[in-house]
């Protein structure tokens, strides 16, 4: 799946899972394809994102990672 397909499916309401390696790092295209998460719920606020870790080291690092609008 290319990030064009992905972006179309999450504007279609359709859900969309992407396997990352485990560096917060490496996960650019991830936040291209769902741009900056603004929590809670109508117009204008992200896609729901569940981002699951090994550990709480690696899930400290991808919530450094993340941009928030």
């Amino acid at each position: 799946m290319t990030a064009a397909d992905a972006k179309a499916a999450l504007e279609r309401g359709r859900p969309i899972v992407f396997v990352r390696p485990p560096a917060a790092e490496q996960a650019r295209d991830l936040w291209d394809v769902l741009g900056a998460l603004t929590a809670g719920h109508g117009p204008g606020v992200g896609p729901p994102v569940v981002i699951i870790c090994a550990d709480d080291t690696a899930a400290a690092e991808w919530a450094a990672a993340t941009p928030v609008a």
